[in-house]
């Protein structure tokens, strides 16, 4: 099976950067891209996708909508997918990966599993990269 994990720039990249250490070690065919370079083709000839972005105005970044949009007329319900956010630890911050999860549903895809990851000071800490090399461990085995 092929994982592919898509995100964001900025924070989300050490957080991706972690899910595709934890997955490689595990000697799991696994790809990272931001989205900026992704393609169609890399969503389709994946099996299990794992989608972040950060928290912007309480959804995903527009980058990333505007990526999902592309695939309106698709129907991924042979695919299983996660989704993750990267927000500051606030109650009024929001929610990326409710909004990435939503996308996905919407298309079809078998969602596993969504989570938020913090920053503080638009930092990722070390305790949030080891949860992030959970969740990807977490979503493989699921």
């Amino acid at each position: 099976m092929k994982v592919l994990i898509l995100f964001d720039n900025g924070e989300t990249t050490k957080i991706a950067s972690a899910m595709y250490d934890a997955l490689k070690k595990e000697d799991i065919d696994v790809s990272v891209k931001q989205v900026d370079n992704a393609k169609k083709d890399d969503i389709i000839k994946s099996d299990i996708l794992i989608v972040g972005s950060p928290t912007k105005a309480w959804k995903s970044s527009p980058k990333m909508q505007r990526f999902f949009s592309q695939f309106s007329n698709y129907d991924f319900r042979t695919k299983s997918a996660a989704a993750f956010g990267l927000m500051e630890k606030h109650f009024l911050a929001g929610s990326a990966s409710r909004n990435i999860a939503k996308f996905l549903k919407m298309l079809r895809f078998n969602v596993i599993s969504q989570q938020d990851f913090y920053t503080e000071n638009n930092k990722v800490s070390t305790a949030e990269i080891e949860r992030a090399k959970k969740f990807a461990r977490y979503i493989w085995m699921f």
